[in-house]
């Protein structure tokens, strides 16, 4: 969650090459330690199931469990959304805050802050295994400010269109 500010920050204080040349050096770091991972054994050879069959099995169990519904639900409705979070931000960042390129890089800074903070109430939920309610609090959670970010930013275009800035 703090790559991209670490990144702004050796950005501005150095240059482009040595910010790739850091991310280069991560990444081959990543795989010296990917590689020390042990393989496991191949499969045995046998009959395999059909893909068609185990997806059907599995929609079935899906909705057969109201409460496995519930969550894969949520979990599609959740990515939708956060698919239309990315543009967004976007937006947010050069038009309501109108913090140009690098404000695009704050607020997915803290997006990262978030997600890390959010992660321990989601292991803390987790230990009570409500996980359906949980979920659904921690959508409503973000989704009510993303949803007023939204309306406020349609208003200041509204506004500003009304005043003749754009």
């Amino acid at each position: 969650f703090a790559g991209p500010a670490l990144g702004g920050i050796l950005l501005a204080v150095s240059t482009p090459s040595a910010v790739f040349a850091l991310n280069a050096g991560l990444f081959l770091w990543s795989a010296f330690f990917v590689l020390q991972v042990p393989r496991d054994d191949p499969p045995q050879e046998g009959e395999r199931p059909k893909f068609l069959p185990e997806l059907m099995a599995g929609w079935t169990a899906v909705w057969r469990t109201p409460a496995l519904r519930v969550v894969v639900g949520l979990t599609t409705a959740e990515e939708i959304v956060y698919g239309a979070l990315e543009v967004l931000m976007v937006v947010l960042a050069l038009r309501l805050l109108h913090a140009g390129n690098a404000g695009y890089g704050w607020l997915n800074t803290a997006m990262g802050v978030g997600s890390v903070a959010g992660a321990f109430v989601v292991a803390a939920i987790a230990a009570r295994r409500r996980l359906a309610a949980g979920f659904g609090l921690g959508i409503l959670l973000w989704g009510v400010p993303l949803c007023i970010a939204a309306a406020l930013s349609t208003l200041v275009e509204f506004a500003d269109r009304r005043r003749g800035r754009r």
